[in-house]
């Protein structure tokens, strides 16, 4: 598995274990992510799955082209996302950096793409890696305000 695919496996993982994560809740804060869920937040998510399954998809078909196209769909589906901030001020920290390394590696994709430049898709998926971390990390802090 190449280490494009391997990345937005595991961005793909954490995003669903992020949606799932947030749904529960009775405490204040959990009736915050609640609130933030329902009204855009999923969504926002959902655009972001959808976005890496399709790049990840095209990867594994080996479709330079697509993933082109699907990389430039997720940047247009992260202001989506940028527009729907956490209401965890903390979470919001590594929320707000994941969107950003997310869509600096998006210009890089496509640059990469149009250009055929291997370096620039070098940086995609360190800027894609950098998005998993700091997506790791929200996880995991959002998981804690679930127990």
């Amino acid at each position: 598995m190449s280490t494009t695919r391997k990345l937005l496996s595991a961005g793909v993982a954490v995003c669903a274990a992020l949606a799932l994560s947030a749904a529960p809740a009775s405490a204040s804060p959990l009736s915050q992510m609640r609130s933030w869920a329902r009204n855009g937040g999923m969504h926002a998510i959902n655009l972001i799955v959808k976005d890496a399954n399709a790049i990840s998809a095209s990867a594994n078909a080996d479709d330079l082209q697509e993933i082109g196209i699907e990389c430039a769909a997720f940047s247009t589906d992260l202001r989506v996302a940028q527009d729907h901030p956490m209401p965890d001020k903390a979470i919001q920290v590594h929320w707000a950096a994941m969107l950003k390394d997310y869509q600096l590696g998006t210009y890089y994709c496509v640059q990469g793409i149009n250009d055929n430049s291997s370096s620039d898709l070098q940086t995609f998926i360190n800027y894609a890696s950098a998005g998993n971390n700091q997506l790791g990390i929200a996880e995991k802090m959002v998981e804690k305000l679930v127990k």
